[in-house]
């Protein structure tokens, strides 16, 4: 609904006839926030009487009828009038820039972009130099001779384990391709420029790196493994490297286009490199292949690279002069190649290298396609629940549950409505009788009446806190006894409205009233502190028998955190040692960003903690709440009065990270549940745990989204202020008494951070100690809190006292110091503040606002009240609990794997490819290897045998190991907030995550087995088959947790990706099907036994062909040799280690698991 359009003068007036009216300390901006809001339209009624809910239906009608909306209508129904001049100022271009400049622009940020990723090449020609190394090595031409048929097969190996080494270094360009496409799809929908001319000059500055890709593994091979040593052949070589390498970019770039998605690139990518392979013409001859999969092999890249390849050594002089012994009419370069099926033609050399020029520009094409015409991942709708589809309709239309409300007079419209939670308890009312819910004004820091400091200032602190508090008694005289008690345990009154004073006073004597004029406060006013003598277990006792401040489930006991002369220094890099402010600290240079910082947090007081950009808000938060990760601490925290220790704090305290993190298919509930199950102690059965959990839902306006998954954020789910709502409330179900809030309002617009403050002024309603860092709040917001603390560039503290009524005192205070100038009618105080304390405005007036806060009389009253505030309470105890985690071992355990059991469930993305592709891969292994597995009278079948099991059992690992990595990585950024928070250690989470993957790997197992077992008609035997089955469940769980152990132990997916291509090409080098085990060097055979690739196959072939007694004819010299014999002899492999090898497997499976808990649990990407 359109509810007005127009000038923006005349937006009030026309709400004003619709019957609201702005209060005179209101934005119009936040006005117009609100009032189409069910909850918040009642700050904005006029006039005394009854007033209903005026939905926002009947405000777009009175639009229409108005006079703005009577323009529009006569407006739109005008015809356009016909002028020529218009067409001038219409574009005539699609983009703004001509084709060339929009290249050259991209051009040049693509250059920027690659400096900045220079590391990762660096690394990735780094692990080329590594690799070659090792294969120059192992492939050592004293070890080579071509002087047999055995010996060609080895040399082939060699040939296209190059060409593998360069197809998979290109993996990781797939996450970088999706993770630059938001920006992307940003310039596309702006009109920036071309697809084109994006994508050309990514692939123009791939040409270099591929080529220096090519250089380095030529430079580490050719000579060292010993290839045809001719010039000509050296750089044939050297040009297929280079060629295949940048077709495998493009390849993986246009597959990460299509994708868009981490999850199924991945996987789709993993399935595209399973297909390259397989028919690439070496796993399994062509002459092998069944007609119906010859086709592919046609169209595969790698088909053509590897015929070149092997033609281009096999045809030189060296081959070519020596005969075949089975057929001394071929020589033995020629009996080589027909052996495997490849031509004996000089011309594939070059029909590779244009094969493979030609799929790499047809796949920049489809890649420009792929950029140009398929749709960004959008937002998605969130699924809500139909309660919150009713409360949207009402919003719109009205509901037959909105009543007639009474409003006492017109001030109320310049108050703050009164939340049912408030309601409830029974509003308190100042001597005034006006009613002002939430400020503690009595028992908060006021720097405003000159009287209290007069008549206090002979007296001690404590005096002077036990006489506020007999006030306070006095005050509560005439309530009952429930409200009596709520005023104990932190619930109090405010002052009147500053605004409604200023409403009652003439013009000039208003101006007194919110801008005292400079230089009237020369002596800053007493401390009027709230008491701290009550004993904890007196509020206990207190909210126990009124079932709370606000009623809630659990009673919690309220604590003090105090901190003393508090700094904080930082490394700095040797660059910076001469920065001021660098002091020398435990004998090393070191910059201090914190400077003597002191104050007291109490129960029932929202704390705000500002300042400009720098000031170190968030390092103090991070530093009282334990959690900052390096640098040094001096100075004194306490709780209630008791050194704070940190493993204890997390059990009694909450905090609100900036950035909302968390599991993305969980519902709000479960999250909520979770959160509790963790934090709360076993002493809560189930059904007291649920309701606090819904109690707490209801705190924060999230009741109507239970059932709603949490989502990812931009992406689905819940929007940002429901987030944050959630953040907060996953603190809350914890019963802190203490919670600490980083910016709260961060990145929210004015109704939405409404919502959020509407929740924390709940969260202290309860009595709890509520401190947030907050940056450049509206009114209502930092009016919301009752303390501030600014804090100045450089560390240290500006202001630390009450607000006040509508930041009188905070205004007060400033006006005090000469040279200020007065804040100006209709000005923001948090606004005015951060303006005047900068750094340039302290210039200006010359003036240090935190030295003349430390000179101040408030300051030395503050330090008194924090001296107080930090001696133990008669009859309290250090915080101590018998166990770090509320849960044990074994209830922790029980509580994250039902939570991942249903994420793990709910992550379509993950699951949908996982076992989709164990499907289609399970038929394609079948049909490409179809009744191969009773083919065991020819050589080649053999070893074509063992190709297909290498192919499976490599492909399927690589599959689960990529596909967990994103979901792990999410999971890690989750597992760092609910760890620091205490919600369990790092084994239970660790074996709750390899539990469900185990789940997973075996259903995927059973799928895949039952389908290429029989498809290859492996032997009909039981025993053979459950072999297969669990020799390929244990290849697959090592996978996963060397997948799961690479993200644990690198910052990021990208460099897991990375490291995990490294360490697959060193697997696939060692497997023992590249090179046999009997033809590894003496110093390489340690990689083939640690390479648990080389186990997985020799359990498998050694399962099903270990005891087959069919006869076969070598090759090699014609002679007759059983099969067992031949796998005994060629490769190694014997049918009596079957039982080790399971060993072995689960050996490697522990080890990988051990290793990423231990990555996990102190390798700690997250510095603070």
């Amino acid at each position: 609904h359109v509810v007005f359009f127009g000038p923006a003068p005349e937006v009030m007036p026309f709400f004003n006839n619709v019957g609201f009216a702005l209060p005179p300390r209101k934005g119009v901006p936040d006005f117009l926030q609100e009032v189409t809001s069910r909850k918040e339209q009642q700050q904005y009624w006029v006039g005394a009487g009854k007033h209903r809910y005026i939905p926002v239906a009947r405000m777009a009608e009175a639009y229409w009828k108005n006079r703005n909306g009577l323009a529009v209508q006569a407006r739109l129904a005008e015809p356009m009038p016909a002028n020529d001049t218009v067409k001038t100022a219409l574009p005539t271009t699609t983009y703004a820039l001509s084709g060339f400049e929009s290249f050259r622009a991209c051009l040049w940020r693509e250059l920027i972009l690659s400096k900045r990723e220079m590391f990762v090449y660096k690394f990735k020609t780094f692990q080329i130099a590594v690799t070659g190394f090792i294969a120059g090595t192992l492939f050592l031409r004293t070890n080579l001779h071509p002087n047999n048929a055995q010996q060609a097969l080895l040399y082939q190996g060699a040939l296209f384990y190059t060409l593998l080494v360069m197809l998979q270094n290109a993996l990781s360009e797939m996450s970088f391709t999706i993770e630059r496409l938001p920006v992307f799809w940003k310039h596309r929908g702006n009109r920036l420029y071309p697809s084109w001319a994006y994508i050309l000059p990514t692939m123009v500055l791939r040409l270099p790196f591929s080529c220096v890709e090519g250089i380095v593994w030529t430079a580490f091979t050719y000579w060292v493994i010993g290839f045809a040593p001719t010039a000509s052949r050296f750089f044939i070589y050297f040009l297929y490297a280079f060629l295949m390498h940048y077709w495998s970019v493009t390849t993986f770039c246009l597959i990460g286009a299509c994708c868009r998605d981490t999850v199924v690139a991945n996987s789709l990518g993993a399935g595209v490199l399973l297909l390259v392979l397989l028919t690439g013409g070496f796993t399994i001859a062509k002459d092998s292949m069944h007609p119906w999969w010859v086709w592919f092999a046609w169209c595969n890249p790698l088909f053509y690279a590897q015929r070149g390849l092997v033609v281009n050594e096999f045809l030189a002089p060296r081959w070519q002069t020596k005969r075949y012994p089975p057929n001394p009419t071929m020589t033995l370069g020629d009996a080589a190649l027909q052996q495997r099926g490849f031509p004996i033609v000089q011309m594939w050399v070059w029909i590779g290298v244009g094969c493979l020029i030609g799929f790499s520009l047809l796949f920049i094409v489809f890649n420009m396609l792929a950029h140009a015409f398929l749709a960004g991942k959008g937002r998605t709708a969130a699924n809500v629940s139909r309660a919150f589809l009713d409360e949207r309709e009402a919003a719109i239309h009205g509901s037959s549950e909105d009543k007639l409300e009474e409003v006492d007079s017109v001030d109320r419209t310049f108050s703050r409505p009164l939340s049912s939670k408030s309601l409830a308890n029974g509003a308190n009312t100042d001597s005034e009788g006006s009613i002002y819910p939430g400020r503690k004004s009595h028992d908060t820091l006021s720097a405003r009446h000159m009287g209290t400091e007069r008549r206090s200032k002979e007296q001690p602190a404590s005096q002077r806190m036990h006489t506020s508090s007999r006030r306070l008694g006095g005050m509560a005289s005439g309530l009952d006894a429930q409200d009596q008690a709520s005023l104990v345990s932190g619930a109090s009154m405010r002052k009147a409205p500053f605004s409604q004073q200023v409403l009652e006073a003439g013009d000039d004597e208003a101006d007194d009233i919110a801008a005292p004029r400079p230089g009237s406060y020369k002596q800053l006013p007493g401390v009027s502190g709230k008491s701290l003598s009550t004993s904890r277990r007196d509020v206990v006792a207190g909210q126990q028998a009124t079932g709370g401040d606000s009623g809630m489930v659990l009673p919690f006991v309220p604590s003090v955190v105090t901190f003393q002369d508090i700094h904080y220094f930082v490394d700095v890099p040797k660059e910076a040692r001469e920065t001021p402010g660098v002091k020398v600290e435990d004998g090393r240079p070191m910059l201090e960003i914190l400077k003597g910082i002191s104050g007291a947090f109490r129960p029932g007081i929202l704390t705000s903690l500002m300042g400009v950009s720098g000031a170190g808000k968030t390092t103090l938060m991070d530093v009282l709440a334990s959690r900052k990760t390096g640098g040094k601490i001096t100075g004194d925290i306490k709780v209630d009065g008791h050194p704070m220790v940190a493993s204890t704090f997390a059990r009694i305290s909450g905090y609100v990270e900036q950035f909302d993190i968390h599991s993305p298919n969980t519902t709000v509930h479960e999250a909520l549940l979770f959160s509790a199950r963790c934090r709360l102690s076993k002493e809560h059965d189930n059904q007291t745990v649920a309701a606090f959990a819904k109690e707490v839902m209801g705190l924060v306006e999230l009741d109507n989204l239970s059932q709603s998954l949490v989502g990812v954020p931009g992406v689905n789910g819940l929007s940002t202020e429901q987030r944050k709502r959630l953040t907060i409330a996953v603190e809350l179900v914890a019963n802190p008494s203490i919670v600490f809030m980083d910016e709260p309002t961060s990145g929210l617009d004015a109704r939405a951070a409404a919502v959020v403050m509407r929740t924390v002024r709940n969260i202290v309603d309860t009595g709890r100690t509520i401190v947030c860092t907050i940056h450049q709040p509206s009114i209502d917001i930092f009016e919301a809190f009752d303390e501030l603390l600014l804090l100045k560039r450089g560390g240290t503290t500006t202001y630390y006292g009450n607000l006040g009524a509508d930041s009188c005192d905070l205004i007060a205070y400033l006006e005090s110091i000469d040279g200020v100038p007065r804040i100006k009618r209709g000005i923001n105080p948090a606004t005015w503040m951060l303006d005047i304390t900068s750094p340039a405005m302290e210039e200006r007036l010359g003036v240090d606002f935190s030295q003349d806060y430390a000179n101040s009389a408030l300051a030395r009253q503050c330090l008194e009240v924090v001296e107080e505030s930090s001696q133990p309470r008669e009859g309290t105890q250090p915080l101590h609990f018998a166990n770090q985690y509320p849960l044990n071992f074994i209830s922790q355990f029980q509580a994250i794997f039902h939570k991942f059991m249903l994420t793990n469930w709910r992550d379509t993305a993950l699951n949908s490819t996982r076992f989709a592709l164990t499907i289609g891969v399970g038929f394609v292994f079948g049909t490409i290897f179809w009744r191969y597995g009773q083919k065991t009278q020819d050589q080649m079948n053999l070893v074509n045998s063992v190709g297909s099991l290498y192919s499976s059992t490599l492909f399927l690992g690589i599959v689960n190991s990529l596909g967990v990595q994103p979901m792990v990585a999410m999971e890690r950024s989750v597992y760092y907030r609910e760890h620091a928070a205490g919600y369990y250690s790092v084994f239970p989470f660790y074996f709750a995550m390899a539990a469900v993957q185990c789940i997973y790997i075996l259903i995927q197992s059973v799928i895949y087995v039952c389908i290429v077992y029989w498809c290859i008609w492996w032997a009909i035997d039981a025993g053979k088959f459950f072999y297969f089955l669990l020799f390929l469940f244990l290849t697959l769980l090592y996978f996963a947790f060397y997948g799961i152990m690479a993200v644990f132990v690198t910052p990021n997916v990208q460099i897991a990706a990375i490291l995990f291509a490294f360490i697959n090409v060193i697997f696939n080098l060692f497997a023992g099907f590249v090179i046999p085990r009997p033809n590894i060097p003496g110093w390489w055979i340690w990689a083939y036994y640690i390479n648990p690739v080389a186990w997985s196959i020799y359990g498998l072939v050694s399962s099903q062909y270990g005891n087959d007694t069919d006869v076969i004819t070598r090759l090699s010299d014609g002679t007759l040799i059983s099969v067992a014999e031949y796998y005994r002899q060629d490769f190694g492999f014997k049918h009596e280690m079957v039982g080790y090898c399971i060993l072995i497997l689960c050996g490697f499976a522990v080890f990988f698991w051990f290793m990423g808990a231990l990555g996990l649990r102190f390798c700690k990407f997250l510095k603070r």
